[in-house]
């Protein structure tokens, strides 16, 4: 345009196919994109509806009625090793204890030291590589696990949590004919 070689009009057309031209490149890269990313979502589906429901089994060993009421029972780790299938290393290794009914207890680490792991396996949402986790001296994996788990009420760090008040997140639609009381 300076030198006179080209026009305005002609430079102008020229901007424009060029900006055109990145639009449209710059579209189809993020469409490509997304297109990739629900591939990878449907993948995870897939993989999760491919897995066996456990939750609904109902075979196993009833509760306790005294469970159900309040009152607590022993729990113990015994010799618990637990991996995640995505990981080389055990998470837990040769994990023991005891928690008598009515002991408080803390536990304290560091970042993947396997504190909501133990946590996760006494509610039976892994079960240990090695060893048992126990309840009044019984495998936890003996218990009936839908009603095992409706024992169970948490909200863990990696949580997500529901427009709705914190009582109502742990208790995720539970009737109990005295809520406030739970």
């Amino acid at each position: 345009v300076l030198d006179g070689r080209i026009s305005i009009a002609e430079f102008t057309l020229g901007l424009g196919v060029v900006s055109g031209l990145s639009g449209w490149l710059f579209s189809i890269r993020y469409h490509l994109s997304q297109l990739l990313e629900g591939n990878r979502m449907m993948c995870e589906y897939r993989k999760m509806m491919d897995c066996p429901n456990t939750f609904l089994r109902e075979e196993g060993k009833e509760i306790p009625k005294e469970w159900k009421e309040g009152k607590l029972p022993e729990i113990e780790f015994c010799h618990v090793y637990f991996r995640y299938e995505d990981c080389e290393e055990d998470i837990l290794k040769d994990v023991s204890f005891t928690i008598r009914p009515g002991e408080r207890i803390a536990l304290v680490g560091h970042n993947g030291a396997g504190k909501s792991t133990i946590i996760k396996l006494l509610f039976r949402l892994y079960d240990p590589t090695e060893g048992q986790v126990l309840v009044n001296g019984v495998d936890v994996r003996k218990y009936n696990l839908k009603a095992y788990r409706k024992l169970f009420s948490a909200a863990f760090q990696d949580y997500k949590v529901m427009a709705m008040s914190v009582r109502d997140n742990v208790l995720m639609g539970e009737q109990f004919d005295n809520p406030d009381e739970t």
